[in-house]
């Protein structure tokens, strides 16, 4: 039996003062150049503060009384967006969604403190819970308390055993929407998204499937999420197929020129989808399976008829390297790249704009696996 005594003084916060900014935050711009659509002093932290939007950003800046030096434990809790807390000018819990922890050692004295809360899902009530624990000092609520967590919306989780195939938006970093996405899940757990709009793979993902609260939880906005951690490929979607006027002319970033029109899909007996689109002149399959034991994927790209002058961008990245007999490395083992059926043709890697591309010319099929 072990009896701790929890008998030394809380700290006390002080001088809180609030900033609200209107609009969608990831946490790393720089909005302290902004003007803030609100700002006062509060009594306390909390997310209640009669704001009239579903996306925002506030900043509360304000004093710890710290009564006993030592090393302090502190947690935040923001359901719907992400948070970060600063403690004496040190970042205690940087930006993450959810929940985050973090330790930091304290003197006794008056510091800085500071929380930002960015919420940017439309279906969750605003939240803010803030705690910290230290010696001699249960854990205890340094936020509002009568702002619970109690109605915060339980998640709608979808497996992909139950539902494989899922349309909806996706968010991609850099505030782009794919409109017309495709998630396709996997037992293997490995999932992938593909965009319909542009013929191109957007993200893969290890982990559970797709978290469809943002879409089916009361009015929706028809968004969805992936659950776990995700690869992206590249910022705003751009076609996988083009044509090059010359070695260096840089990869069209949309459809223009290009008389895309969207096929939708077709399904394989086990729920595999195979894109169909086309695209200059030509009828587009565009194939993706899963590999054993959720290694990575393994993309096949059909042509009919048969043509010249495309190109397929199999990889943009900062970085791509050739490790030979097919294989490349991206963005220092972000993933590889093993190209397994060229049709005779010789890829090309290329520099634009301080980018990296992995081009292959293609006539009729081209077969590549990535593995992540």
């Amino acid at each position: 039996i072990t009896i701790t005594e929890f008998k030394k003084p809380r700290p006390e916060l002080h001088e809180i003062a609030y900033k609200i900014y209107k609009g969608r935050y990831n946490g790393k711009e720089d909005y302290s150049k902004l003007p803030p659509e609100a700002e006062g002093a509060s009594g306390t932290l909390t997310a209640n503060l009669n704001y009239n939007s579903n996306q925002f950003l506030v900043s509360y800046k304000g004093i710890l009384d710290v009564k006993e030096a030592g090393d302090y434990s502190f947690s935040i809790n923001v359901p719907g967006g992400s948070g970060a807390l600063k403690v004496n000018d040190q970042q205690v819990i940087p930006m993450r969604e959810g929940r985050g922890r973090g330790n930091t050692t304290l003197p006794q004295a008056k510091v800085p403190f500071e929380v930002l809360y960015t919420k940017y899902m439309d279906w969750a009530t605003p939240a803010l819970e803030v705690k910290v624990a230290g010696p001699g000092l249960r854990e205890f609520l340094l936020s509002n308390p009568e702002a619970s967590l109690a109605n915060v919306t339980d998640p709608i989780l979808v497996a992909a055993e139950e539902k494989p195939v899922l349309r909806s938006f996706m968010d991609m970093p850099g505030n782009h929407r794919v409109t017309h996405a495709v998630s396709v899940g996997s037992p293997t757990q490995l999932h992938y998204t593909y965009d319909l709009d542009h013929g191109s793979l957007v993200q893969l993902w290890r982990g559970g499937f797709i978290d469809a609260t943002p879409m089916w939880h009361d009015r929706g906005d028809g968004s969805s999420r992936p659950l776990g951690s995700v690869m992206y490929f590249g910022g705003k979607p751009t076609l996988s197929l083009g044509r090059l006027t010359n070695s260096q002319a840089a990869w069209v970033t949309d459809t223009t020129g290009s008389s895309y029109r969207p096929k939708g899909y077709k399904l394989s007996a086990d729920d595999q989808p195979t894109f169909l689109y086309q695209a200059y002149g030509v009828a587009v399959q565009d194939a993706f399976r899963v590999l054993e034991k959720g290694q990575g994927i393994r993309r096949e790209i059909a042509l009919q008829p048969a043509t010249a002058g495309l190109f397929l961008r199999v990889a943009g990245a900062a970085k791509i390297e050739d490790l030979g007999k097919g294989l490349y490395l991206i963005d220092d083992k972000s993933y590889y790249i093993r190209l397994e059926d060229t049709g005779g043709a010789k890829p090309i890697v290329r520099t634009i704009a301080g980018q990296q591309e992995l081009l292959l010319p293609v006539q009729q099929k081209v077969v590549y696996s990535i593995l992540y």
